[in-house]
């Protein structure tokens, strides 16, 4: 591409313009070379600037500014900061992209680009528009990209990737015929292809997909439907009514805003737009906000920022959609003052983007505003080196006249009369976020921050209350004044020079209490819970608190005579290294606790009566010694204790309801005499050398998934193994010392089986395998793996269990022989019918033969890999009646010949195998087969134009590799035979003779879309007269000089026709055109 070439130019900068209408890929395109990362080795400095229809000279240039010396900047003066840019461009070669660019004005262009003659020579700038004036007017005819829009195929592509993703299309016909009746109505955008795709991922009916095809939205034109693809319009019609109005609301945003996730959640939350019951919690509130963006996410109605992969953005076209369906009741004041600018009295959510300086003038259209329920500065989520500089006159003569408010995030950086806010009088209002910027240093007074804060104090309606990253001392006095009879909500966050938390304690509603980042306090007293004048009970109604990094947080100070935390549910105290003192008691009523990383917190541990899940992190071994005694509790985790050598003698006594006991990284246990209910993990603790240290008390009986890993001194498993009569499924994984398993009748219970990484295991469980000859104990295991058990070399006597479905053996170079029961034979009784559908062999190079008989019919997937001595006689290991789908075989010299009779076979792979000399001789009949991969068999004597390959109507997929090594063409026949039209990807690698491809016949490959070449040093002729399919969008050459230099752009014989392939690659090196 022009990127990578040096062009002469009159100065160091050339332009490069990308034209097409919205939706087309303009974007996309200038995204893909922008992260190229052989194009970043070219430029010393990067910037991409969204321009959009609202053309900024000021804010374009400080976020080049910002993004090539990656630090904000607090330069307001146009030629200051024009300056700056010059000097950080000076002599360095750059790349920036200006993302749809609307304004035509050379003047503008002229002034805007000053700065850049001071980059090195052979800097670029990219420019995506809609307007091929636009281009001109920047000098960018001369590299000028014009694209059209997708061909029917490729859009079909976007479409098929989006709606059928981790589905196969085959077992889907008849939406595919459906879906590509869709596509055609796409108008070859792949923007609408995309938001279709993702809207019927999840749709599995007919019905579904016809209800999209038939919509009368379809023919929607002009000013019923705006400048919004139908196709889009019709994804907003089929979301649910509760994404609908989330969507809607995102109107609220300009063009190109880039918003963080959690800042979009956070104003869901606020608007009162996410569905939840009355009783759950802001945590549980966030995640459904989670849940609702990314099921819009998948759908595409938000796609990842280009500049911060932290960031999200809706596309012109979906802000369109946006405001069309949002009406006149949502507004977003421009950044710009002195324009003429009408505003609807219906609107009820308005923002503006948060300058350095917010001037009066600005906001004096909202005068005729008189119903307006949520104003906001955008980023909520705000630069902490941006203060905001709010006019105190705004706050006098506006806000107060805003009566109806409900929502109002302004950010405030500098406030003197914070008071003529008179939020007091705001009795609508429910929800107030205070915010400063997160830098604390010198230049923040202290005393002017506590009047602000004070000044602002709601109406005392208000329900929810947020306060992050305030300077103060201490927290005003109506923060918890129990005349807030409705706060349920209260969050504070980052305060780090307060020295006391607020008397909260008194709030009769508060439900969820979060505080975080208070740095200074050491006392967390008896005022938290309400003061001098403490009513009957404290936090009455609270349900959810935590503390989370208090580093000097010493003291929590409880009252004998005073009712506190009646009804918490949920407990967090995190990072709060010097707590000392025990938790409140009682807790009545508490569900979960969560202590992290608090070493010296007090024990034991209060009496918990309903507790249900309690996880340690990097505690005091102490509280988990001292006895754990809440008898409801079913999860407990424990996480690197230091110390903690032993679980408590006789846990489950104390504990009856524990299902789950997870323990990670605990150094220095040793034993483990105890264990939960159902479920047991232990992992990364290296010197536990036991399961049990008093083998009559063991593991209970009920446990259901048992996980031991990375235990390097466990030696044995226990005898009480065999009584855990319930367990289904166990894994031991990385236990170099477990030799053996006890001798025990084996778990009648028990589906799955995972033995990894045990170095010296030498034996598996004898009753896991049926034995005629002896009384063994009914097995219904129906899933085994073992690997990297060098030490194993035989199974048990017997056979497999009849259950069992997949067997994995790999990377065991010692096993010697396979267990009975893998293959099925004339004398095995018909009751034992083998159920095996998975048969995965890896790496086991001392295996020599399978037991006699042939593979069981419901075997559908067979991978041999690198078992370079284990005897292949498949032609006689399989029945006619066998369902084989899938079949594998990597490095191996005995494989010989291939059978007939595997006429469901999907995919076949062979590999390696120097001795296979032929393929199924009815291979034509092989009409499921998708993908055949032949590589490095190099005495196959069947010729390629003999394997009867046109009549695989199924084929998509074709690689050979390494056979016939003597072979120039692959046929002698005057006419070329043909490969099956069906085909998608075709591969052809390593022919040291090969001279020409032209008997293949490729133009007659219709579907083809990849092509890979490689390896080839005598080929010179690969296409004939009528070239390549306009299907391919992909071509690969790789060491094959004779064609690589047919192929050189615009010189190669070879060139035009494969020059409208829209990726192609010669060794390693891309070639753009367009």
């Amino acid at each position: 591409m022009i990127l990578r070439e040096e062009e002469p130019t009159e100065t160091n900068v050339s332009v490069i313009s990308i034209v097409g209408m919205g939706g087309v890929g303009k974007t996309t395109l200038a995204l893909m070379v922008y992260n190229d990362e052989e194009t970043a080795k070219k430029f010393s400095l990067k910037a991409w600037v969204c321009v959009s229809n609202q053309y900024d000279m000021v804010r374009i240039t400080k976020t080049i500014l910002e993004a090539v010396t990656s630090h904000s900047s607090n330069l307001q003066d146009f030629n200051q900061i024009q300056r700056a840019l010059s000097e950080a461009l000076r002599g360095k070669r750059f790349l920036i992209v200006l993302d749809d660019l609307w304004n035509e004005d050379y003047g503008d262009w002229n002034c805007l680009r000053s700065p850049f003659w001071a980059g090195g020579k052979g800097s670029k700038i990219i420019v995506t528009t809609r307007c091929k004036g636009v281009a001109t007017m920047m000098g960018g005819e001369k590299n000028l990209y014009e694209l059209k829009h997708l061909s029917y195929e490729d859009c079909w592509l976007v479409f098929e990737k989006h709606a059928f993703q981790n589905r196969s299309i085959n077992l889907h016909p008849s939406l595919v015929l459906i879906g590509k009746k869709i596509v055609e109505k796409c108008a070859g955008l792949p923007l609408a292809a995309k938001a279709l795709g993702g809207l019927l991922r999840t749709k599995l009916e007919e019905e579904e997909w016809e209800n999209i095809l038939n919509r009368k939205v379809w023919n929607l034109q002009g000013e019923k439907c705006g400048s919004i693809i139908p196709a889009l319009r019709l994804s907003y019609n089929h979301l649910p009514s509760h994404l609908k109005r989330c969507f809607a609301y995102c109107a609220i945003f300009p063009k190109n805003y880039e918003f963080m996730v959690k800042e979009l959640i956070l104003l869901w939350m606020a608007e009162g737009l996410i569905q939840c019951s009355q009783d759950i919690n802001k945590q549980e509130m966030e995640d459904l906000g989670h849940d609702y963006f990314r099921e819009m996410l998948s759908m595409s109605f938000f796609q990842p920022s280009n500049r911060n992969i932290s960031r999200f953005v809706m596309h012109d076209f979906i802000h369109d959609l946006a405001q069309f369906v949002a009406g006149e009741i949502c507004f977003h004041l421009e950044d710009r003052l002195g324009i003429d600018c009408s505003i609807s009295e219906k609107i009820r959510f308005s923002s503006f983007i948060r300058c350095y300086f917010d001037v009066f003038n600005k906001f004096e259209f909202f005068h005729k505003v008189g119903h307006l329920h949520t104003f906001i500065a955008l980023p909520v989520c705000s630069s902490p080196f941006l203060p905001h500089y709010l006019s105190n006159k705004m706050l006098h003569e506006l806000v107060p006249k805003l009566v109806t408010l409900r929502v109002i995030l302004l950010g405030f950086g500098k406030l003197k009369n914070a008071k003529n806010a008179n939020l007091h009088l705001k009795h609508i209002l429910e929800w107030l976020t205070v915010k400063w910027s997160a830098k604390l240093d010198d230049s923040r007074n202290k005393m002017h921050e506590m009047d602000v804060l004070n000044s602002l104090q709601p109406h005392l309606n208000l329900k929810k209350l947020s306060i992050m990253e305030y300077g103060g001392l201490k927290l005003p006095c109506w923060i918890g004044d129990s005349s807030f009879c409705k706060m349920v909500d209260v969050t504070l966050i980052n305060c780090r020079k307060c020295i006391s938390l607020p008397c909260l304690g008194q709030l009769p509603l508060l439900k969820n209490l979060r505080i975080e980042g208070m740095e200074e306090v050491k006392k967390v007293g008896v005022e938290f819970l309400g003061g001098p004048s403490l009513s009957i009970k404290a936090f009455p109604s609270l349900e959810s608190l935590s503390f989370v990094n208090m580093p000097k947080w010493v003291n929590w100070e409880h009252s004998s005579s005073l009712e506190s935390y009646p009804h918490v549910q949920q407990l967090t105290i995190r990072n709060c290294p010097q707590l000392i003192k025990k938790l409140p008691t009682p807790l009545p009523s508490l569900i979960k606790l969560n202590i992290w990383k608090c070493p010296q917190l007090g024990i034991p541990l209060p009496s918990l009566p309903s507790l249900r899940k309690l996880d340690l992190q990097e505690c005091n071994d102490l509280v988990v010694r001292s006895g754990i005694d809440p008898i409801s509790l079913t999860r407990f985790t424990i996480y690197g204790i230091s110390g903690f050598n032993r679980l408590h003698q006789g846990l489950m006594a104390f504990l009856p309801a524990l299902e789950v006991l997870r323990i990670s990284e605990c150094g220095e246990l040793t034993y483990l005499s105890d264990g939960s209910k159902n479920l047991l993990e232990i992992m990364d603790c290296p010197q536990l050398v036991s399961l049990e240290d008093d083998e009559e008390q063991g593991l209970p009986h009920s446990l259901q998934y048992l996980e031991i890993g990375k235990c390097d001194n466990l030696e044995k498993l226990p005898n009480g193994l065999q009584n855990l009569t319930s367990l289904e499924e166990l894994s031991i994984w990385a236990c170099p010392k477990l030799v053996s398993f006890p001798k025990i009748d084996f778990l009648s219970m028990l589906r799955r089986l995972i033995i990894r990484d045990c170095e010296d295991l030498k034996s598996l469980p004898d009753g896991m395998m049926r034995n005629c000859n002896k009384n063994s104990s009914l097995c219904l295991l129906e899933y085994l793996e073992i690997s990297f058990c060098p030490s194993l070399r035989c199974f048990p006597e017997g056979e497999l269990p009849t259950t069992l479905k997949e067997l994995h053996i790999c990377y065991c170079k010692n096993l010697e022989s396979l267990p009975d029961g893998v293959m099925k034979h004339d004398s095995s009784p018909q009751h034992n019918t083998s159920g095996l559908q998975v048969l995965q062999i890896w790496r086991c190079s001392s295996l020599k033969s399978f037991p006699r008989g042939c593979f069981p019919p419901t075997l559908k997937l067979l991978q041999i890999w690198s078992c370079s001595q284990l005897e292949l006689m498949i032609e006689k290991m399989f029945h006619d009646d066998n369902s084989l789908e899938c079949l594998d075989v990597n490095v191996n010299s005995n494989l010989k010949s291939l059978p007939d009779c595997l006429y469901n076979l999907r995919r076949l792979q062979i590999k390696r195998c120097m001795n296979l000399k032929s393929l199924p001789h009815q291979m034509r009949n092989l009409t499921s087969l998708m993908s055949l991969e032949i590589a490095d068999c190099g005495n196959i004597q069947t010729s390629l134009s003999k394997w009867g390959l046109s009549r695989l109507t199924s084929l998509k997929s074709f690689s050979i590799a390494g056979i016939f090594p003597e072979v120039v063409s692959f046929s002698n026949d005057p006419d070329p035979f043909l490969l099956p039209s069906t085909l998608t990807y075709l591969s052809i690698e390593r022919f040291k003779n090969l001279e020409s491809l032209t008997s293949l016949a490729l133009h007659t490959l219709t579907s083809l879309q990849h092509l890979w070449i490689s390896g080839c040093p005598k080929l010179q002729s690969f296409l004939s007269r009528e070239g390549l399919s306009d299907t391919v969008s992909q071509l690969y050459i790789r060491d094959c000089p004779l064609l690589s230099q047919r192929c050189i752009k615009e010189k190669g014989e070879d060139w035009p026709m494969i020059s409208h392939i829209p990726y192609v690659e010669i060794n390693r090196k891309f070639i753009f055109e367009q």
